[in-house]
């Protein structure tokens, strides 16, 4: 989940992986939204868009199963 993002289009059998360092965000119709994001380690990861608001959360879980939510004031998904 956090660390590629693959496409099928529907015209082909092919399949197409993203990294976070390949796109900035991307959305499934009518549902989740996910922004490309920098760990303190360096390393980005695709973080899940939980709630825009005021404060915006988002929520990454790692390789070993942890979860973790960030809390931002600056929106990323319009």
């Amino acid at each position: 989940m956090s660390t590629v993002c693959s496409f099928k289009q529907m015209s082909s059998e092919s399949i197409i992986d993203y990294s976070p360092y390949d796109i900035k965000e991307f959305r499934f119709e009518n549902s989740k939204c996910y922004v490309s994001r920098t760990q303190e380690s360096g390393e980005k990861v695709f973080l899940e868009y939980l709630i825009k608001g005021k404060l915006n959360v988002y929520y990454y879980r790692d390789e070993e199963m942890n979860d973790y939510y960030f809390i931002d004031k600056v929106g990323f998904c319009h």
